[in-house]
């Protein structure tokens, strides 16, 4: 697979880490609410709506991150960015054949070329994880539909 992640910033925006503990606390852990109470979008060149953007961060920021920094010394505020990643040879999975009960399941291997957005927090700048964690959100992306088949249960031989 080959990936290429351009440094032009589409998206472009911070999160405050104070507001967002203190609405989560106040909240009953309610993360939703506390994205939307913390988060300020400072550019958005692909005119997404505000609502689509937080939809985004609650499925995208790897929150180990967010949460492991909330009681760091210095670090009030995480900032993001959504840049375009062009990909060749990039291999998902679809829904394809499964027992009822899941026990055995099929995916269907598709080879993609393409391009996307890819979110960066400033958390997690290694490249690498960036990368680890786009790939790991996009390999399986919950394809809408049916299983194509559903497989009888084999019983223990």
């Amino acid at each position: 697979m080959e990936l290429k992640i351009s440094s032009e910033e589409k998206i472009k925006g911070k999160i405050d880490l104070v507001k967002f503990e203190r609405v989560m606390k106040s909240s009953k852990l309610d993360i939703e609410k506390a994205i939307k109470e913390s988060a300020t979008i400072t550019k958005n060149e692909l005119e997404w709506s505000v609502e689509y953007i937080l939809r985004v961060l609650l499925a995208e920021i790897d929150w180990t991150a967010v949460l492991m920094n909330l009681k760091r010394k210095n670090t009030s505020t995480m900032f993001f960015k959504i840049c375009p990643i062009t990909f060749k040879e990039k291999i998902e999975y679809g829904k394809y054949a499964k027992t009822k009960d899941y026990s055995e399941v099929i995916l269907e291997k598709v080879i993609k070329n393409g391009h996307g957005n890819i979110l960066i927090n400033s958390f997690n700048h290694n490249p690498e994880h960036n990368i680890d964690i786009w790939i790991a959100k996009s390999t399986f992306p919950y394809p809408e539909g049916e299983w194509k088949e559903i497989l009888p249960i084999k019983e223990d031989e």
